[in-house]
């Protein structure tokens, strides 16, 4: 019998989970350790934090923020774990079924590398953590509410949408696509992947980006009502023209677009702040 249970448990992915107090912690066994995988988050608001870590598998932990008034009468700051010190193995595919999901917080299934991570109640916003291996990855994370994404040394695309937030993508290594209504995005690559187009959008916050020095980039910036400065001379088709500062940086203050090449042009990057300042830096 205990062989039996060695040979599943390794045969299919697993999902351990634990419901400690306020928080859901779960670890997601991917089909092929080791090789590149993708995470796909739909939430309907709170934070989000995604950084690497040595191990294999993902490790997640959620914990509940506020429920919003519905039509049950239910108020705010209840607590959706009640159940103490469990741990249980399932299928990470099927999941756990029947009454304990209503005191669950994610939904999480896992194919071929592929994580898919949303949440049972979408009245009540989540904070969540994520580590993640440190092999090539794909992210795509959505916040349909309120909420700050944080993402950190991770290598391959990132993709973040956030309705109300800032977003901070910090040391990664490859392309990203960043877009909030409400917020500042920060961003900071190691490494870019030349071949891959890139966007940044915010309507109220700062745009905040630092590319490596050899970055070779065509960048079309546009700010209604801000400055846009950068540690990079944009030569080419730039109406209007960017003015050197005494400290070494670039800097016009305009209404519309601008068109720049960083090292002579390549992949495109689009960058879109209507109230806000735009800053392109040098990593250091």
């Amino acid at each position: 019998m205990k062989t039996w249970v060695i040979v599943l448990l390794a045969a299919f992915p697993v999902l351990l989970m634990a419901q400690i107090k306020d928080r859901e912690q779960l670890n997601v066994v991917l089909s092929s350790p080791g090789k590149p995988f993708a995470l796909y988050m739909n939430l309907s608001g709170g934070s989000v934090s995604i950084r690497t870590h040595e191990g294999r598998d993902l490790r997640i932990t959620a914990s509940p923020g506020q429920n919003t008034n519905d039509n049950n009468g239910q108020g705010k700051n209840q607590n959706v774990n009640t159940n103490t010190n469990t741990n249980v193995n399932v299928n990470v595919n099927s999941g756990a079924t029947g009454s304990s999901d209503r005191n669950r917080l994610l939904k999480i299934s896992e194919h071929d590398n592929k994580v898919d991570i949303s949440q049972y109640n979408q009245k009540r916003t989540l904070h969540v953590d994520v580590l993640v291996p440190r092999n090539k990855t794909s992210l795509n994370i959505s916040l349909g509410g309120n909420g700050n994404v944080k993402v950190e040394e991770v290598s391959g695309e990132v993709i973040v949408t956030s309705a109300d937030g800032s977003i901070l993508l910090e040391k990664i290594s490859g392309s990203a696509i960043a877009t909030t209504v409400n917020g500042n995005i920060v961003t900071t690559f190691k490494n870019v992947n030349a071949k891959a187009p890139m966007a940044f959008s915010t309507l109220t916050g700062i745009i905040d980006l630092s590319f490596p020095l050899g970055t070779k980039a065509s960048v079309t910036l546009k700010s209604d009502q801000g400055v846009i400065s950068s540690d990079f001379n944009l030569a080419g088709p730039i109406k209007p023209k960017l003015s050197k500062n005494k400290n070494g940086s670039y800097q016009a203050k305009l209404a519309g677009a601008l068109k720049g090449y960083i090292n002579g042009g390549g992949q495109e990057i689009a960058i879109t702040n209507m109230q806000g300042n735009i800053y392109l830096r040098k990593s250091k």
